[in-house]
């Protein structure tokens, strides 16, 4: 569980209320999952001990694969019941005489006529006595039908994915899926404290994703890691099975031999606890290998089913083949990890001895320079300590608030490291009041070096909060429940997501850095010796304060910002009374940027001079917790605006007086600030637009409809003779005005379609409905069609139901938009097919092809843009508004689909429509019954 190889740090966290008494997980944790005395009855499990191999222990259950009832097989020799080939494959796996940390599997048959089935029959040893288990092999073995849906793409080969966990997860899962079958296989890691996290899925498409969701530490007790770490692959074929006992030779062992450990069985029956939360996971089967990296249990690859499933050999073979190689690629990961930290590492010690040779102060030395501590265990901000002196750089918590955690440091460390990523947790376990809790907020992360104790020397670093979520599998303070009046608890039923908000605090505190701190502590004790090293230490504090007092003394360094404005102040405080800020120096470009004359700084009163330019109050304290912004006026420059940063060059407190010095950064943001005001005025402009186009259209198309319809009416009143008696010249022309009148009422109507979805304001009527019913519909549509008849047309449409959630009339109008565009761009005796399909990952996919006139490669984007349709002759000769193919997309988008075409000029085109397999409807959907999916957990007692 390491990240780098490293021994993992012991990291302080803040004590949590217990637990009510009558949900003591302990229970869990007790349970003798190893000593069940009893297997799953799809096997059988015989122990065999003495030269002769003669049965001492068998499963209840021997008469089905044996012909033997179990008690009349106690007492007898083992190979007598298999043929001659068998018996020569076991022997050597019988005759071992230590205990194997893996079984051992061969294939044979038993003695005798009418026994042709194949058996798998695994050997291990346990306690000087070798446990047999027997399982049939199916004659025809299920094979995977389908290969599952997926949510991420496939990986790269493994030596690209060395960079990178999740790509190497991603592949495993892939890989046991496509060859086993399973509905859901998942790659779990656990984290430090024992949680763990689904980090890659592959599963079927009817079922709710779980990446990234975490499960509580009790989900796996602690028992059933310490299983996983022994026997690496764990298999359940049936949860509603009813396991068998395991009986005893009581003449060889006596009345009441001890329990049979059952470690390594591969058969071993599953806890009643376990079975109750498969049950709630709605888990029939499954199957488990372990992820070993560096010999600590890192994870797993598990496998789930809805329905009984075997697991025969080379299923076992095979995951416990990807998490081999799973492991391998993390631990080459880490091993470049390690080597990157190492090389970091060895930086910095090597500049700190460099420096100390070179006389240098210890303090600057760590805390100052191009090579900090800070920078390499990626911290804010660093204290040096010698008894009740302090020396602070970059962001640290107050002087009082640094003094009660290292001295609760000092009571709490168990050895000269003590880390934390909660230090207002520290700061109130230690008695600090709420205005010291609320200044360690902040400051999170908080990891010392003690040197001593009383009095405390040491040096400490802190890290910033972070502010995450982490989804969880149910409710994490709830894993289990209790029913009253029962004694025994059961686990959760709900494994819905349940988000919780960590905020305050840190990064946790890798092996790495600690690894880090002591190199350095080695190496200052190296210079300075154990006595020499404090007194070392509290000079270096003393000297600092004395040095930063002369102004002129001060490094320039920090004032050569590139292009920003820098200010450096100086503000002490003595008996908890804090003075007044004073102005140490500014650089050129602030006096640039504020229009102001170097002899304004040398009174060095600051809060004059930000009055003056119009600075914010409290600067230091707002600019400290992050960028302020503000504007200012230059005589030369005009408006400006700005942003403000502040950090700690350096804090010494010594003699119950402290000393600051601070610098403030001024970055002109003017230009970017303009250009973001324009942008905002540009998108307002937009959006006034389009709310101004889609409201003429609507206008418009409702003036324009009421006449169409008028139009359309008379003329079909005039073709029905309802006008009286007309010559076939006003019939012909009567049916002109119809056509051309219904051909802009449709323009109108897909406009303003249109419209709505480029406005957001376009919703899907979803119902369920059967797709493929819906597209034979529009096959008798199309075929009633004017020139239908002079094409080929190439039907292939599945006869069963294809039910799925969709907008029936959006879809519809896909369809036949396709098939209309075809039929008009393809010529007499060329072919138009349509084709419904649905991949083994539930993606559904229509396809509409024609041997018509083709489209340019450069013009196949355009022609999905409203009133674009193409330059060739051919289509300009065709009727047609161009919107066809915009609405189209529109529609398919909105479905979460999408559109692909390919076309040859003269040859012909063809348009895919691909709709997500999450639209494909579930069989009990189907029958008109609407399930939600339950969640699921990876969390396994095996």
């Amino acid at each position: 569980m390491s990240d780098s190889g490293a021994d993992p740090i012991e990291e302080w966290s803040t004590p949590q209320a217990a637990a009510p008494a009558e949900l003591d997980l302990s229970e869990c944790e007790r349970e003798p999952i190893q000593f069940l005395g009893s297997v799953q009855p799809h096997g059988c499990l015989l122990v065999v001990a003495g030269p002769e191999h003669r049965i001492t222990h068998a499963s209840a259950n021997t008469d089905r694969l044996l012909a033997e009832p179990a008690a009349d097989l106690l007492g007898q020799p083992l190979l007598g019941h298999f043929d001659k080939a068998t018996g020569q494959r076991l022997t050597p796996l019988l005759t071992r005489q230590a205990d194997e940390d893996e079984a051992e599997t061969v294939l044979g048959h038993l003695c005798g006529p009418g026994h042709p089935e194949t058996l798998a029959i695994s050997v291990h040893r346990t306690g000087g006595r070798s446990v047999v288990e027997i399982e049939p092999l199916a004659a025809n073995p299920a094979q995977p039908t389908r290969s599952p849906g997926h949510l991420v793409e496939q990986g790269t080969p493994l030596i690209g994915e060395l960079e990178n966990t999740f790509r190497l997860a991603d592949r495993a899962a892939r890989q046991v899926a496509e060859r086993t079958g399973y509905d859901r296989v998942m790659v779990y890691m656990f984290h430090p404290d024992w949680s763990g996290e689904v980090i890659a899925e592959v599963r079927r498409p009817d079922m709710v994703p779980y990446v990234g969701l975490r499960y509580p530490a009790s989900d796996i007790p602690s028992q059933a890691r310490a299983l996983y770490t022994i026997n690496l692959v764990r298999a359940i074929v049936d949860v509603n099975a009813v396991p068998v006992p395991i009986l005893a030779d009581e003449a060889a062992l006596g009345r009441d031999p001890p329990p049979l450990d059952l470690t390594r069985s591969q058969l071993r029956a599953v806890s009643p606890y376990h079975i109750e939360y498969m049950r709630n996971m709605e888990v029939a089967a499954s199957l488990t290998g372990s992820v070993m990296v560096n010999g600590e249990l890192w994870g797993m690859i598990a496998c789930h089913h809805r329905h009984p499933r075997p697991a025969p050999p080379e299923d076992r073979a095979l995951i416990c083949q990807q998490a081999s190689e799973l492991a391998q690629g993390i631990e080459a990961q880490l091993r470049l990890e390690r080597f990157r930290r190492d090389q970091i590492c060895e930086l910095f010690i090597g500049q700190l001895q460099r420096r100390l040779a070179n006389d240098d102060d210890p303090v600057s030395a760590l805390l100052m320079g191009n090579t900090r501590l800070l920078d390499s265990l990626e911290a804010q901000g660093g204290a040096v300590a010698v008894d009740r002196s302090l020396a602070l750089v970059g962001r640290c918590p107050p002087v009082p608030v640094v003094q009660r955690a290292l001295d609760a440091a000092a009571s709490l460390a168990k050895g000269s490291l003590f880390v934390t990523d909660d230090l207002g947790g520290l700061v109130r376990w230690a008695g600090g009041d709420s205005g010291e809790q609320d200044a360690a907020t902040p400051y999170a992360g908080f990891a010392v070096l003690l040197f001593s104790r009383n009095p405390v020397t040491a040096i400490a670093v802190f890290r910033p909060p972070e502010t995450r979520d982490v989804f969880w599998a149910g409710d994490p303070s709830k894993p289990a429940t209790q029913t009253a009046g029962q004694t025994r608890i059961s686990p959760r039923q709900s494994f819905a997501a349940w988000k919780e908000s960590v905020r305050g605090r840190a990064r946790p505190w890798e092996p790495w850095a600690g690894h880090l701190m002591l190199r350095l502590g080695e190496t200052l004790r190296g210079f300075f010796g154990n006595r020499g090293l404090a007194a070392a230490l509290g000079r270096s504090v003393r000297g600092l304060g004395l040095r930063f007092s002369d102004l002129h003394a001060l490094p320039s360094g920090y004032m050569d910002a590139s292009g920003e404005g820098v200010m450096l102040t100086i503000r002490q405080e003595s008996g908890g009374l804090s003075g007044d800020i004073r102005l140490a120096g500014v650089n050129q470009a602030f006096l640039r940027m504020f229009d102001a004359a170097a002899s304004a700084i040398n009174a060095h009163d600051f809060e004059t001079l930000r009055e003056r330019i119009g600075l914010p109050a409290n600067l230091h304290e707002r600019a400290k917790g992050g960028p302020v912004a503000c504007e200012c006026w230059s005589r030369l420059l005009g408006r400006r605006a700005l942003e403000i940063s502040a950090w700690n060059l350096l804090t010494v407190h010594d003699n119950n007086e402290t000393r600051c010095w601070d610098v403030l950064s001024f970055r002109d943001v003017t230009a970017f600030q303009r250009t973001a005001e324009a942008l905002t005025a540009a998108r307002d402009q937009a959006l006034m637009a389009s709310r101004a186009k889609s409201e003429f259209l609507a206008n418009v198309s409702h003036e324009l409809r009421t006449p169409l319809n008028a139009i359309i009416g008379f003329s079909d009143m005039i073709q029905g003779g309802m006008a009286g008696e007309v010559n076939d010249k006003v019939r012909e022309y009567s049916q002109t005005i119809g056509e051309a009148g219904r051909h802009l009422l449709s323009m109108i109507n897909d406009l303003l379609d249109l419209s709505q979805i480029e406005a957001g304001r376009r919703t899907l009527n979803e119902e369920m409905f059967d797709l493929a019913a819906l597209a034979r519909d529009c096959r008798d549509w199309m075929q009633a069609q004017p020139r239908s008849n002079t094409l080929s047309w190439d039907w292939n449409l599945p006869a069963e139901p294809l039910p799925m959630f969709g907008d029936r009339r959006a879809l519809r109008q896909v369809i036949v938009n396709l098939l209309s565009n075809a039929l008009k761009f393809t010529a007499d005796q060329g072919e138009v097919g349509l084709s419904l399909s649905q991949r083994d990952d539930g993606t559904i996919i229509l396809t509409v092809r024609d041997t018509g006139i083709g489209i340019a490669e450069d013009q196949l984007l355009d022609i999905f843009l409203p009133f674009q349709r193409g330059n060739a002759a051919q289509v300009s000769m065709r009727e047609g508004s161009g919107l066809g193919l915009a609405m189209v997309k529109a529609l398919v988008e909105l479905h979460g689909g999408r559109v692909d075409v390919a076309s040859i000029v003269g040859v012909g085109s063809s348009f895919q429509v691909s709709l997500p397999g999450s639209r494909a409807a579930r069989p009990e959907k189907a029958a008109g019954v609407i399930a939600l999916p339950v969640g699921h957990s990876t969390g396994s007692e095996s």
